[in-house]
């Protein structure tokens, strides 16, 4: 058997972490996220934790996918209310789906806007939502979101998007994991980039009464 490489090791064993657990997901991303996605899938076991995966990249795509397009015309593409939105749906289309625990099943989303081969007038950032059962309060849905604001113009498309994906799997243990907080979120360890002082990364929960 061919050994296979992995790029970054230390990320490989947050992935393990992931596929190791019960949860499993939907993934919905659009304009972020892919290395994410990437890293998720050139792990061992991601058949163990990706139930599906939906990239509406383009604008007239994703208001088919949203059916409702009231939400994106009040609304910008990259924001809390869009990426909670897919959030729900990713986990809404997986609902049938039997699993050994159905409170395992989570719904996650990206919404970004990242370096391009054009100068965007508009900032370079994501908002990442997860939709499901916190493990340390299952018997409510709670969405959380985290926001990543980057530094326009201080790095290329492919470094933009390491940063959000990495967000995102900590993201993916922070809600699952109780010893994983914000402050685990270490660039410089594993990717070695240093967020800049006008760069943030900032969570929120929101708990739905079910």
């Amino acid at each position: 058997m061919l050994k296979q490489s992995y790029q970054y090791e230390k990320i490989k064993n947050l992935i393990l972490l992931i596929h190791k657990d019960s949860i499993k997901f939907n993934i919905i991303l659009t304009g972020a996220g892919f290395s994410f996605l990437n890293w998720l899938l050139m792990c061992e076991g991601a058949s163990n934790t990706i139930l599906k995966v939906t990239i509406p990249y383009n604008k007239d795509t994703l208001i088919k996918l949203i059916r409702n397009k009231s939400i994106i015309d009040k609304n910008p593409l990259v924001s809390k209310t869009i990426s909670s939105h897919l959030a729900k749906l990713a986990k809404e289309e997986i609902k049938e789906i039997k699993t050994s625990n159905s409170s395992d099943i989570f719904g996650i989303s990206c919404s970004g806007s990242i370096s391009t081969n054009y100068q965007k007038k508009g900032n370079h950032h994501a908002w990442i939502s997860i939709y499901g059962r916190h493990k340390n309060s299952p018997q409510k849905n709670q969405i959380l979101n985290m926001y990543i604001q980057l530094e326009k113009g201080l790095r290329n498309r492919e470094e933009e998007d390491k940063i959000i994906s990495y967000a995102m799997i900590k993201l993916l243990l922070i809600f699952n994991l109780s010893n994983f907080e914000i402050q685990n979120i270490d660039y410089s360890k594993l990717l070695d980039i240093k967020l800049s002082e006008n760069e943030m990364i900032t969570l929120s929960t929101i708990i739905e009464n079910e």
